[in-house]
Parts: C-alpha cells; sequence; structure tokens
C-alpha cells in the first residue's frame, strides 16, 4: 500500500513535504504553500524512514541552536502547520 502513495499524492495534485535532519533539507521559512500540501511527520526518535524521506517532494527542517537535533513532534507539528496555515506565501 505505501508503495502506491506517491502516485496517489500525485494523480491528486498533493504537494509532499516531509520534516528531516537532512542535508537536503531547507528551512521551514523557505517553504512555499501549494493549494493541496500534505505534511508528514516523524517520530523525536527516528524520525521518518529514509525511503520515506526520498518519496517526498520536499525536505523541511526547524533551525535550532547548536547542539540540539530533536523536539517533541507535538511541537513540530503546530509549528509546521501555523507556518502553512499562516505563514507560507503561496506557489
Amino acid at each position: 500500500f505505501a508503495e502506491v502513495l506517491p502516485d496517489l499524492w500525485r494523480q491528486h495534485e498533493i504537494v509532499s513535504f516531509a520534516t528531516a535532519l537532512s542535508p537536503g533539507s531547507q528551512p521551514l521559512a523557505q517553504a512555499k504553500r501549494c493549494p493541496r500540501t500534505m505534511v508528514l511527520l516523524g517520530n523525536e526518535k527516528l524520525g521518518l524512514s529514509d525511503s520515506t524521506i526520498k518519496k517526498v517532494d520536499h525536505q523541511v527542517c526547524i533551525p535550532m541552536q547548536l547542539g540540539v537535533d530533536s523536539m517533541n513532534v507535538n511541537v513540530v507539528a503546530g509549528i509546521v502547520l501555523h507556518y502553512f496555515c499562516e505563514l507560507a506565501p503561496e506557489v
């Protein structure tokens, strides 16, 4: 089932974002909201799997102070959803 999800997202013109602490992630403040936006969040300990991250359209991160590499997923959800609903410019 998980293998067909990216095709389903694209079929319905959903642009996917994943929160990830990887070199390819852009700061959240640089992301642009699309009319149909989906956000995937991982848990604090393991995050999202590499295979999931590879399937999304964009990776975003919330810049944190040096030495901090984890944030409660509920806090991340609030920050990311507020950004996409209220602050992000549309494409």
